[in-house]
């Protein structure tokens, strides 16, 4: 017969994949949320020497300023965040758990950093408009993605940066 897939391709298989796609992001960000809002009280303390070199880093090699708008990507309590929005860069930071956002934007209010927003979100989820940032960073939040949100998570990133910007990821 023409025009009839043959039994298990076409469209209803294409639907069904990512359904299943779908679902695994979705059980794959309760479970996140439900990890990292459980670590929050405990979180500053978890520094490694490691994790100091590579948030140095990346604070150096970023130099953000005044005039740069900044996403940070799986912002746990600020690491890069804060110290961003400190130098002014405007900054918004993105994490699955409201409750690392919400100790991030407290600990902005005590240090009087202005230029920081938080959003509680899956960083799969979210939707900039094109070009409207100069610096995504991402530090030891993507190996948490499945590999299909990592890629979705890069291309959308690539899509936000003005001319010029730049995409930083310490994995």
């Amino acid at each position: 017969m023409q025009g009839t897939p043959a039994p298990g391709t076409g469209q209803g298989q294409d639907a069904g994949r990512h359904a299943l796609a779908r679902f695994a992001t979705q059980h794959a960000v309760r479970r996140q949320r439900r990890v990292w809002s459980g670590r929050v009280a405990s979180w500053d303390q978890h520094g490694s020497a490691g994790l100091t070199k590579v948030t140095a880093a990346i604070l150096d090699r970023a130099d953000a300023g005044p005039a740069d708008h900044v996403v940070d990507l799986g912002c746990g309590t600020g690491q890069l965040s804060l110290p961003l929005a400190n130098r002014g860069a405007q900054v918004l930071a993105v994490d699955v758990s409201p409750a690392m956002i919400g100790r991030m934007l407290s600990e902005a209010e005590r240090l009087g950093v202005t230029s920081l927003d938080g959003v509680a979100m899956p960083v799969e989820e979210l939707v900039l408009p094109p070009e409207s940032v100069d610096l995504v960073v991402s530090s030891y939040a993507q190996h948490h993605l499945r590999d299909a949100d990592k890629a979705h998570v890069v291309s959308a990133a690539f899509g936000w940066l003005r001319p010029g910007g730049r995409l930083m990821i310490a994995a």
